[in-house]
């Protein structure tokens, strides 16, 4: 039996036709060789108390082991689109699924989310998390989980955001975390980072601001880059 180089099978005896219907027959049977093998490490995943995933399907989310997050999911859930695009019904889904199902403890949120953001949904995700975690609350425990939300860094575009954050100091770190405490339903939260940074210069400054070709242009230096000393 020969294929060309077209992906054309030429068969040339009794042989190669049997040869191409046990390949066919295989392919016909393999979905169904595949469920069936799902179904059997489903059943040994009940047996060992694994959930309904089975331990194949944990593989991606394996506990990492020291540090301060001991027992964190090398696998989080973002949240980024919680409340526009994925509405509660599928995102109830998706946390369903990848807690209960896949081993995922890391839930990652933020007080600006969702995306695109704008005042009418600021904070929806976090509202959504926190909703889906009182309803689970007899299910899911809330010391399995890590919770991950930011502060917004300054912005003078977001001015739903307590009036468009100048910089990130004390009085906004504070507010931003009893209202995402708030949004989440929760009386603690385990990782709480800044969004971005202050930058006193525009924000993708690399594009709009090269300080180097000032003094290039002056005569005063040959060239420069970010970080850089000119020379």
């Amino acid at each position: 039996m020969e294929v060309g180089g077209g992906g054309t099978t030429h068969l040339g005896g009794k042989r190669d036709r049997r040869r191409l219907a046990l390949a066919f027959t295989l392919t016909l049977a393999r979905p169904r060789v595949e469920s069936l093998a799902r179904t059997r490490a489903r059943a040994r995943a009940r047996a060992s108390g694994l959930p309904a995933g089975g331990a194949r399907e944990r593989e991606g989310t394996r506990r990492s082991s020291g540090g301060p997050f001991e027992g964190l999911s090398r696998v989080g859930l973002g949240t980024m689109l919680f409340g526009t695009t994925t509405d509660r019904e599928e995102a109830f889904r998706l946390l369903d699924r990848a807690v209960s199902h896949h081993g995922v403890n890391l839930l990652d949120t933020a007080e600006m989310y969702p995306v695109p953001q704008c005042a009418a949904t600021a904070g929806a995700s976090e509202r959504v998390v926190g909703e889906w975690l009182a309803r689970r609350r007899k299910t899911v425990a809330r010391d399995a989980l890590v919770l991950s939300t930011k502060v917004c860094g300054p912005s003078g575009e977001m001015e739903w955001i307590r009036g468009g954050p100048e910089r990130v100091d004390a009085r906004h770190i504070r507010q931003a975390v009893e209202g995402s405490l708030r949004r989440l339903r929760v009386d603690a939260i385990d990782i709480f980072h800044v969004h971005w940074p202050d930058r006193y210069v525009p924000m993708f400054g690399e594009d709009l601001y090269d300080p180097s070709r000032r003094f290039v242009q002056a005569g005063a230096g040959k060239g420069g880059g970010g970080g850089g000393a000119l020379s």
